[in-house]
């Protein structure tokens, strides 16, 4: 069976998301997401993973601001989120790193 990992790309208009294939790091199933459309990033994760029917314990998401420990606040954006609570949420694996 095939390991993903969720990759993405967020900014203030769209956030990017796609899987990597752990084995051979093949990026596949990219989807660009309109921000506006939804209430945070976590409901963007969860409508991206539905639709393409995949369970992931682990991601990178680049995001355009600044982050403060575990709280992101996009400055050109209204949405905002704890990384470990977002990733608790999810059901990504913890790890030392954000």
């Amino acid at each position: 069976m095939t390991k993903f990992a969720l990759v993405g790309d967020v900014g203030g208009t769209n956030a990017r998301l796609a899987l990597c294939d752990l084995a051979s790091g093949e990026i596949s199933r990219a989807k660009t997401y309109s921000g506006l459309d939804y209430p945070s990033l976590e409901a963007v994760v969860r409508v991206y993973l539905e639709e393409h029917q995949v369970t992931v314990n682990e991601g990178c998401i680049a995001i355009a601001c600044p982050i403060t420990g575990d709280w992101v606040a996009m400055t050109n954006h209204t949405w905002a989120f704890s990384i470990a609570e977002m990733k608790r949420n999810l059901g990504f694996a913890p790890s030392g790193d954000n």
